[in-house]
């Protein structure tokens, strides 16, 4: 048996000279370049695979696989992130003041959260009204004389909630917002300072593992 297994590890190998073997390298990293030669900082390179031949066969062919997995990227822009009034008289006001944009290569999920009507600072005991009436609207483009429509005002808690971007060449060059304001002060709000603090949150739905935090 122990001759037998000689003789066959034997003739594998020269059939291994004699046909030509393929040797299979485990994945290396090299540098990536920009085009005017500075290291590359947002793209990695990673080699596998290899082929090592020694034979007499009168063709042999090699198959060179080019990979590139994309990350997801995201770019948004607020040029403010505070609205402040300050009110002399009872009324209702509203204004624009923010411009926003959002650009990604692929599904966005925007998520709202804490948004709400203006609440008293010092407490609803200290207030005979202690809510300001709040709306939010967004208006598509950057004209600033392009005003909200009856329809386009939401109230500040029904923003609350995730809403979907779908991936788009729309989204690729990027939305435009003006992001407007609206509030009504009662008579019966006390005189003080009344605030609400909401959070945005945006979720990139086709990330790749490899990106850290993944």
């Amino acid at each position: 048996m122990k001759k037998l297994f000689i003789l066959s590890l034997a003739i594998l190998m020269v059939c291994a000279l004699s046909f030509g073997v393929m040797a299979v390298k485990h994945s290396d990293q090299v540098p990536a370049y920009n085009p005017d030669g500075s290291p590359a900082t947002t793209a990695e390179v990673f080699l596998n695979g290899g082929a090592d031949y020694d034979c007499n066969k009168p063709y042999e062919s090699v198959s060179i696989k080019t990979t590139a997995e994309v990350a997801q990227w995201i770019s948004y822009s607020f040029s403010n992130t505070e609205w402040h009034w300050q009110v002399r008289k009872p009324g209702d006001y509203f204004a624009d003041c923010i411009q926003f944009s959002l650009a990604s290569n692929g599904d966005v999920r925007v998520t709202f959260a804490g948004f709400g009507d203006l609440e008293y600072e010092d407490g609803p005991e200290h207030s005979v009204n202690p809510y300001i009436t709040t709306y939010y609207a967004a208006v598509p483009g950057i004209d600033p004389t392009e005003f909200p429509k009856i329809d386009d005002w939401v109230p500040a808690g029904d923003l609350n909630g995730d809403y979907d971007v779908a991936d788009s060449p729309e989204l690729h060059d990027g939305f435009y917002f003006r992001l407007w304001n609206r509030i009504i002060v009662e008579p019966c709000n006390s005189a003080s300072t009344y605030s609400n603090t909401g959070t945005i949150t945006f979720t990139l739905l086709n990330q790749k593992d490899w990106i850290p935090g993944c």
